[in-house]
């Protein structure tokens, strides 16, 4: 079943950027990044709004205002929120999923987020990527991610046992 667009109930079409599969509504221009994505474009690309604003191709405004966005995963009504707290990004949550959708103008500001944020004297230009360069990237910051998701959670176990081999040693000596 197509993914249906928050902003004007049409199919969303798929695209690919740099390896990355990205659902936009071909009539507002509206992207939905589904959870992490953002994230993952902005190390593999920092000026990737900027490029991917040329991709959304649509014009019209959107026909649904903010607060009547449905998320289009799980059909969750969207709430709107500042993007890393930067008060000129405005995007749409889904708080099931973690998706975001972001309208065709707040792609601007997205970027100029982007390019402030990017580490000073940092290339900021990619070099352009075979698409199959591109996916390789991004399966191996996939793997990257879900590497660091497993170690982080064998961490927290160890340091569970820890606690719990304290808290023994403690009431063996007292009682």
């Amino acid at each position: 079943m197509p993914r249906i667009s928050p902003d004007s109930d049409h199919p969303l079409q798929a695209i690919d950027f740099h390896g990355f599969h990205l659902d936009v509504c071909p009539q507002t221009g509206g992207i939905w990044f589904d959870v992490g994505e953002i994230a993952k474009l902005a190390r593999v690309d920092p000026t990737f709004p900027s490029e991917l604003r040329h991709e959304a191709e649509g014009q019209e405004p959107p026909a649904k205002a903010e607060g009547t966005r449905q998320c289009p995963n799980d059909g969750s009504a969207l709430k709107a929120f500042f993007y890393a707290e930067d008060h000129n990004v405005r995007i749409d949550g889904c708080p099931v999923c973690n998706g975001v959708w972001v309208d065709r103008s707040d792609l601007d500001g997205l970027a100029q987020h982007t390019a402030r944020t990017a580490p000073s004297g940092a290339n900021t230009t990619m070099p352009k990527l075979s698409p199959e360069a591109a996916t390789a990237l991004a399966q191996m910051q996939m793997q990257h991610d879900e590497f660091m998701m497993r170690a982080s959670a064998a961490t927290q176990f160890f340091q569970t046992i820890d606690q719990w081999a304290g808290m023994s040693s403690y009431y063996r000596r007292r009682f």
